[in-house]
Parts: C-alpha cells; structure tokens; sequence
C-alpha cells in the first residue's frame, strides 16, 4: 500500500490516481514542495471562507427583510387576477367591433393595478429592485398574452382558450418560480446581470450543482487541471453552467496555486462556494 502524499490515503501500488483525493500519486511524489505550496492554499482559502461564512451571519437579519420585501411582490401577482381577471372581462365584453389597436388597449388596461409594484424600484435594496423588475417582466408577457388572444379572430372571445391557458401558466409557474427564488434569496435577473454576490445568499450553490463531479465528466482532469479549467470557461460560454462549475472545482482542487486562483475568481463569479 501507498500513502498518498497530499491527503495521507492508502492506494494499492497499482492505483495511478488516489480514490480519495484523485491526485496523480506519481507526479505528487516528484513534486512535494509544490504539494505544500497547495496544502498552504488550502489553509488560506479556509480561512477566507469562514471569515466569509461570519460576514454572512452579521448580514442575516437584513436579508431576511429583503427577502420577504421580495416575497410580497410575487404574492401580489398570485393575489392580483381577483381584480385584473374582472377588468379583462368586462373590456372583451365592449371590443366586438373595436380594431386592433383597441384590443391591444383594452389588455392593457388591467396593467393599472399592479402600479404599486412601482415603489419597488424606489428601494435602497438591489434584491428588491431586480426582484420588482423581474416580476414586471412576468406581468409584460402576461399582457402580451392577453393583447394576442384578443386579436385571434374576428370576435375578441375566439382567443379566450388561449389566455385561459398561456396567460394561466404565466400567472401560475411565473408566480410561483419568483415566490421560490424570493425565498431562497436567488434572482434570475440579477445573475443574468453578473451581481450575483449582491444576493442575500451570494455563496448559496446552484440547484444541481454536483457536489462530487468527479465521476460526471468525460476526462481525466486530475492527470491535467489546466485542462479542466479552460474546458470549464469553454462550457460557461455555451451555457453550461453545472458542467462549467465542476470543472472549475477540480481545477481549484487539483492545479498549481496560480492556476487555483484563476478558478477561484471564476467560482466567486459563479457564486459558487459552499461545494467547498
């Protein structure tokens, strides 16, 4: 058996790479200062993210504020069709002669309700504004909606089955998917608008980000961590953004300190630090 040199696991001397830590048991032998060098940045980088994880538990009590300021938004668009539904009603009821730009009109007419949501965006809080924002977004295409079922036919009701349907999910899922994110202290907007460390839970990780991605990917990135590094900004540029993170890990796990620092940048960007 063979110990190996940067975690102090027992491989059989066969192995090539430890089943604990996946480190090349050969080069880490022929590179033991190197190996300290890591071992000291993993002490430094512990540090920074306790002291980080302290930061988090004095900021607590504010995000929880913003995080239900964040919620009543997106109560008030699953509360709001008791009053939009019957001012949509009674518009179609008046458009059987009107032109198209009269229905249009008419589906907008319903907006005037959610005109409180404005003083969001009056908020010293980011969460809270990109939070009303993007519930502004979800109201645009709800009345998107509503105008395009208006002007399916030549009666404003042909195109009710289609508001029924499209303007109910949007109302439903879109709700729902802002009250979630709200609540866990996410926001689409905000990282699509790269300020993803101003979120209340800036180190929270992503849903599905893997945890042990080691076995998910299709190389050996142990044997060579700049390889995985730059395949990871190559998969971040198509989208692929758990595929990216997990080869961002290795390549903090595995490569040289330089090399370490270049992924960790890239994993705060991500704000991805509890896989940690």
């Amino acid at each position: 058996m063979i110990p190996c040199p940067k975690c102090g696991h027992l491989n059989e001397e066969t192995v090539r790479n430890c089943a604990n830590c996946h480190i090349n048991i050969e080069w880490a032998l022929a590179n033991l200062e190197e190996l300290q060098a890591w071992r000291q940045a993993d002490e430094q980088a512990a540090i920074f993210w306790e002291q980080r994880a302290k930061k988090d538990v004095e900021v607590r009590p504010e995000w929880e504020a913003e995080k239900k300021v964040a919620r009543r938004v997106y109560w008030w668009l699953l509360l709001s069709p008791f009053v939009t539904v019957p001012c949509f009603g009674s518009q179609v009821l008046t458009l059987y002669s009107a032109t198209v730009g009269e229905r249009v009109l008419a589906a907008l007419v319903p907006l005037i309700f959610h005109i409180p949501l404005l003083f969001g965006l009056l908020s010293r809080s980011r969460f809270v504004q990109r939070h009303t924002q993007q519930a502004f977004i979800l109201i645009g295409l709800r009345a998107s909606m509503a105008a395009i079922s208006l002007n399916l036919g030549r009666d404003p009701s042909d195109g009710l089955w289609l508001w029924f349907f499209g303007n109910g999910a949007l109302w439903l899922f879109g709700s729902l998917w802002g009250l979630n994110q709200a609540t866990r202290g996410d926001c689409w907007l905000m990282r699509r608008r790269g300020e993803g460390e101003e979120l209340p839970r800036p180190w929270a990780v992503p849903a599905g980000v893997p945890t042990t991605p080691v076995a998910q990917l299709p190389f050996d990135v142990t044997a060579d961590p700049n390889a995985a590094f730059e395949d990871g900004r190559r998969l971040l540029r198509g989208g692929k953004r758990v595929e990216a993170t997990a080869c961002f890990l290795l390549a903090f796990r595995e490569g040289p300190p330089d090399l370490r620092h270049r992924a960790l940048a890239e994993l705060e960007r991500l704000g991805v630090v509890e896989t940690f």
